[in-house]
């Protein structure tokens, strides 16, 4: 049995289409570089302490400029 044929049974057992396949695996794609973007840019404020450009600008359109504020 050849791989195409293994998933063509398995989304037939599933009763799903490719399409609906290829849109979840598009949505987990976007939904995991989201997450790991933001873990990197948490990580990088743990660590040196410092804001990221993101973070400074919403402080600034909220009108805050202590970080205890928040």
């Amino acid at each position: 049995m050849t791989e195409l044929a293994i998933f063509s049974r398995l989304t037939k057992d599933l009763g799903v289409t490719h399409g609906t396949i290829i849109i979840v695996m598009i949505l987990s794609y976007f939904i995991i570089k989201w997450a790991v973007k933001n873990a990197i840019k948490e990580a990088y404020s743990d660590i040196t302490g410092k804001q990221t450009a993101e973070e400074a600008k919403m402080r600034e359109l909220m009108g805050l400029e202590k970080e205890d504020e928040v």
